[in-house]
């Protein structure tokens, strides 16, 4: 049989919740001054420790918050919950941006990797009529998408040769441990689950949880094709870049199996890169097809 909480429990618990709100400015104030020297840092391994340790400062003060919320006397203890929740949420997201940047400043071969497909997946969502908000998400999902691998060792994430089995199942975890990180913040939910399922493919095949066909959510197939195409004609220590071609023929080869043929009919037919300056385009320029 469950039992009540005893008034002392209850006064604790009180004073846990009033003790993170009381705390929780200088946390958003470590935050903020964590954020804007990541790029400075002269050991990431540190900084990165370092945000790993405030971020579950803040996730330990969302949940004594959240518990607040459902006792009224708690409630009445706490100044402007609604005001904490809102800015708690703003500095968790600082913080997790702050781990993605950590994350670029750990391997040159992608420095700007999510950047590039925030803008691919971006213009990808936008040609396929979806609502600005599911954009927004997708964008975010592509900026955010790799942050689980914080937790894998530089030898396994940097290494120039074939991973191990053990070193693929530290590498298959990063879906599952970027949801978790994204997860506390609510606005961030519908952003936790591209992120987890980005690795899952058309046919079932892909992991965390083996989904197929259209029961991948949206967002997922679109950052699953344009990841791949950026991989494909990125430079890794492993490999050469391969041509824009190469890359769309590649797409259109596993398409059906890897990928959403839909997605990659849409994505194939989209000028990928500004003929005159050679970069990324940020517009969804559709290429018109010949008579």
């Amino acid at each position: 049989m469950k039992q009540s909480h005893s008034g002392g429990d209850l006064s604790r618990q009180e004073g846990n919740a009033a003790k993170h709100a009381e705390g929780f400015g200088e946390l958003v104030e470590n935050a903020s001054d964590l954020v804007h020297t990541i790029d400075l840092a002269g050991n990431v391994e540190t900084q990165r420790a370092e945000l790993i340790k405030r971020l579950a400062a803040l996730n330990e003060a969302a949940s004594a918050l959240e518990n607040a919320h459902g006792n009224e006397a708690q409630v009445e203890r706490i100044h402007e919950p609604e005001a904490l929740q809102h800015h708690l949420e703003e500095a968790y997201v600082q913080m997790v941006l702050a781990l993605a940047r950590a994350m670029d400043a750990r391997d040159a071969y992608t420095e700007d990797h999510g950047e590039r497909l925030a803008t691919l997946a971006a213009r990808v969502a936008r040609a396929l009529g979806l609502p600005e908000e599911e954009v927004k998400d997708i964008r975010w999902a592509a900026l955010l998408h790799d942050i689980g691998k914080i937790g894998a060792p530089d030898g396994v994430l940097c290494k120039p040769g074939p991973l191990t089995e053990q070193e693929w199942t530290i590498m298959r975890r990063h879906p599952v441990v970027g949801e978790e990180i994204l997860r506390p913040v609510e606005r961030m939910r519908g952003v936790a689950k591209i992120v987890r399922h980005h690795q899952e493919k058309w046919d079932g095949t892909g992991y965390p949880d083996g989904l197929r066909a259209e029961t991948i959510p949206l967002g997922a197939r679109i950052l699953a094709v344009v990841d791949a195409f950026s991989a494909i004609m990125d430079e890794r220590p492993y490999k050469t870049p391969r041509t824009q071609a190469e890359a769309e023929s590649e797409l259109k080869r596993c398409a059906g199996t890897h990928f959403d043929p839909r997605i990659v009919e849409v994505f194939t037919q989209m000028e990928i890169f500004d003929p005159h300056t050679g970069g990324w385009k940020d517009q969804a320029t559709v290429r018109r097809s010949r008579p």
